[in-house]
């Protein structure tokens, strides 16, 4: 039976000589049974391990069980050092007297190196948690094994005071039975003193001193929850804040508007006291130029963007309008050519002039006694931002020299209209040039303003 042990069993009698030894104790000593028996044990272990013990056997002699363990010298078939774990117990006859001593040893070395790996480990952990930042708390099942000293001084506990004591003690009544999931979340927790606070906590499945533990991430969220309630009041009044201006800048425009139809109404009323022709015609320009302006206030009036004017849908009503104005009577055509951009107000009320200037323009002189023809307008976006707005018809066209191309060229022809788009193009920063072949293009190429 004793050669079936994985371990090493001897029996030595009281004067310390080998009665029985097994197979893996002849392995261990390299040496055959009848080399071992009768053999005192100083002899098989050798002087210098007999003597270390010689304590334990002499004890043992006196009915004293022990327990030893021991390093074991590299060898053979073990290249590096190992250690043993031996139990020594005395063998009492009947009238109790120790007629010897069983001996029984095995190799802990792969049990000796998983100790020492855990100690390892268990030292490299406790390092990290004296200088981790966060509270950090080992536990079994709820119950406190090893905490940070960031994990205390959070709760307001000394060092070494939680050890054993209970996760539920932490946090608040509401909060006990929950849990600890494996995603961050806030829950409320409590100090020592009672008071309470909310930190963040996670929750990790592992195993520390050779058990399986849960390790807790804890963090005091009070300052962070008391900055997003603040930026979150900031965003609030901001929000009323832009609420209150669109409505007072919506208003604005409306008011600018009504005015501006005022001024139109008054403008009507007086051209109808005239008996000039020319005044007349003065005074309808002025006020299709007046309705240009308060076109714009109107499209601001209804979107929420009073940066931006998207010029598509302005310039096509704009367009129809001074159309509808001036070609009444005619079989003259409209043609629009129109990309969707939006452009900034200051951009976008000039161009509205030069479209209405040019369009009534064209209705007045390039058809003469045409009833028929056509005024296509374009408004192009490019590369780079660069806009291209042109007005052409199919009538007369200008009387210009072959070099009138220019902005200067074009105001120098004597017409206020003409004039009045010189003037604007240089406001859009714009390049004018005017072309009279087979009728008149006006074209304005500017940059976009972001």
């Amino acid at each position: 039976m004793f050669d079936e042990l994985p371990g090493w069993a001897a029996y030595l009698d009281r004067e310390l000589r080998y009665a029985f030894v097994n197979k893996a104790y002849e392995r261990f000593f390299g040496k055959a049974r009848h080399e071992i028996l009768g053999k005192h044990v100083r002899e098989v272990l050798g002087e210098e391990m007999f003597e270390e013990r010689r304590e334990l056997l002499e004890r043992a002699l006196r009915g004293e069980p022990f327990h030893v363990d021991s390093r074991l010298a590299p060898r053979g078939d073990r290249p590096r050092e190992g250690w043993s774990r031996g139990r020594g117990v005395p063998d009492l006859d009947d009238a109790g007297a120790v007629r010897g001593i069983i001996v029984l040893s095995v190799d802990i070395t792969e049990l000796f190196e998983t100790q020492r790996q855990l100690r390892r480990r268990d030292d490299e952990l406790r390092a990290l948690l004296e200088v981790s930042s966060e509270g950090v708390a080992i536990h079994d099942r709820g119950m406190l094994i090893l905490v940070s000293p960031q994990f205390e001084r959070m709760f307001g506990y000394g060092p070494g005071s939680l050890a054993g004591r209970s996760m539920a003690d932490l946090v608040a009544p509401e909060e006990r039975g929950r849990g600890m999931a494996n995603e961050a979340r806030v829950i409320t927790a409590v100090r020592s003193d009672g008071s309470r606070f909310p930190c963040e906590v996670i929750g990790r499945d592992t195993t520390y001193d050779g058990r399986a533990v849960r390790v807790a991430a804890v963090r005091d969220v009070t300052e962070r929850l008391r900055a997003e309630a603040e930026l979150r009041r900031h965003r609030d009044e901001l929000a009323q804040t832009l609420k209150e201006r669109e409505v007072l800048l919506r208003e604005v425009h409306h008011r600018v508007k009504n005015n501006l139809q005022i001024i139109s109404s008054v403008i009507n009323m007086q051209q109808r006291t005239l008996a000039s022709a020319a005044a007349r015609e003065a005074l309808e320009d002025c006020q299709t130029r007046v309705h240009a302006i308060a076109l714009i206030h109107e499209q601001l009036y209804r979107v929420t963007d009073f940066a931006h004017v998207r010029v598509a849908d302005y310039v096509r009503k704009l367009a129809t309008d001074v159309f509808r104005a001036a070609a009444l009577g005619t079989e003259i055509a409209l043609e629009l050519e129109l990309d969707d951009i939006a452009l900034a107000i200051e951009q976008a009320i000039p161009c509205g002039l030069v479209i209405t200037e040019l369009i009534a323009n064209a209705l007045k002189h390039a058809f003469h006694d045409r009833r028929a023809g056509r005024v296509r307008v374009e408004l192009r976006c490019g590369p780079e931002r660069r806009v291209c707005l042109a007005v052409h018809d199919d009538g007369a066209g200008f009387a210009l020299s072959a070099s009138a191309a220019s902005a200067a060229s074009a105001a120098s022809t004597g017409s206020l209209g003409m004039q009045l788009v010189a003037s604007l193009a240089e406001q859009l920063g714009a390049t004018l040039t005017v072309e009279s072949d087979g009728g008149a293009r006006v074209q304005l190429v500017f940059v976009a303003a972001a």
